[in-house]
């Protein structure tokens, strides 16, 4: 008879602190060109290593897939003019996704709070300063953190 050895079960091996600004697991299908790169670069770049990398890619990602999705909507696309604020065209899109049910209600708020600048570690107003202001220092739990707070409205976003 030959007797089989009964394997351990391997067990799964836990996971380290997350070490880029985008985890591996969001569900995000980028356009092909820029907006794709960049989602595959913040996927990849160390955010420990390169936050303002990482800072200043995040807020043009996040411009770039908003602009890129009002204009994909024939009624918004005066919203996306050069001249209107981050700010006020994720509330125009956040609005009509609303409208339409793309989005529960909570996630609306939750934009609507980042748009406006309360209390969110997401918030336009720190990332027009991550790009301006030669103060300001990102720190790498705050760019997981905001975009743990964004990854929701992202991934309907660029569904």
């Amino acid at each position: 008879t030959s007797s089989s050895k009964a394997r351990p079960k391997s067990r799964p091996r836990p996971k380290g602190p997350r070490t880029t600004l985008i985890p591996r697991a969001c569900k995000i299908n980028a356009p092909s060109g820029r907006i794709n790169t960049i989602y595959n670069e913040l996927l990849s770049i160390s955010v420990d290593e390169f936050p303002n990398a990482c800072s200043v890619t995040l807020r043009v990602f996040v411009e770039l897939s908003i602009d890129h999705e009002i204009g994909r909507r024939p009624h918004l696309k005066g919203k996306a003019d050069p001249n209107t604020t981050l700010a006020k065209r994720l509330k125009e899109l956040a609005s009509d996704m609303r409208t339409k049910s793309e989005i529960a209600e909570d996630l609306y708020k939750a934009v609507v709070r980042m748009a406006d600048a309360r209390t969110m570690a997401a918030n336009t107003v720190t990332f027009n300063q991550f790009v301006h202001n030669k103060y300001v220092h990102p720190l790498p739990s705050e760019l997981r953190t905001a975009w743990d707070e964004l990854q929701p409205f992202m991934e309907k976003v660029l569904a």
